[in-house]
């Protein structure tokens, strides 16, 4: 669970934040104050300073990454910025990360999904992502358009949203929407069955 990773996981290093549309996605997110997110698979957690910003002193975002020295260069500029309610967690998001059931209101997998497919652990991920999210809770997930790069990866890994469906149904998901957030990015937020609308 707490595993050191000090070399860069596949495809980290590079941050989607630069390429997408922030006030669109964290509107499509319903981010607003008090709430508790996780976001898996952070990387250099772009999109953490920027959510950590909107819930304020009453939320709390779980940063969980197994790139060791991204999760120490993210302390330092909350630090830098006075941000105090991010919590890094070192660990591998397809295994049980020490985050207790059903506390989470967004998870957020931002162009990971396709390297967690192609590493064989998609599955694991998003349940984990299940067990950690509360009935009412949103999964989103940011992806690449399938469309030649660069930006992003080769369009061989890229994933359509019909595909991003196919693994995150099976755990308890219903589509809620699919909204384009960028020339090279969409995103698709899902709600557990059942989950209030």
């Amino acid at each position: 669970m707490s595993e050191h990773h000090p070399s860069k996981p596949h495809g980290a290093g590079k941050s989607s934040y630069d390429l997408i549309d922030p006030e669109k996605v964290f509107h499509e997110l319903e981010v607003r104050k008090g709430m508790t997110i996780l976001d898996m698979a952070c990387g250099p957690g772009d999109y953490v300073v920027a959510m950590a910003e909107i819930i304020g002193t009453g939320g709390v975002i779980y940063a969980a990454d197994l790139w060791t020295e991204a999760l120490v260069r993210l302390q330092k500029k909350a630090q830098e910025r006075g941000i105090r309610n991010i919590q890094t967690v070192v660990g591998n998001v397809s295994h049980r990360l020490p985050i207790d059931d059903e506390t989470v209101d967004l998870c957020l997998v931002a162009t990971v999904l396709h390297d967690f497919v192609r590493e064989g652990v998609a599955s694991e991920a998003i349940g984990e992502a299940a067990r950690v999210l509360k009935p009412e809770g949103t999964l989103a997930v940011l992806e690449f358009k399938r469309m030649h790069g660069p930006p992003g990866p080769s369009i061989g890994v890229r994933l359509t949203p019909a595909e991003v469906e196919g693994w995150v149904s099976p755990h308890g998901f219903t589509t809620r929407r699919l909204s384009d957030v960028g020339p090279y990015n969409y995103l698709i937020t899902f709600r557990r069955s059942g989950g209030a609308e």
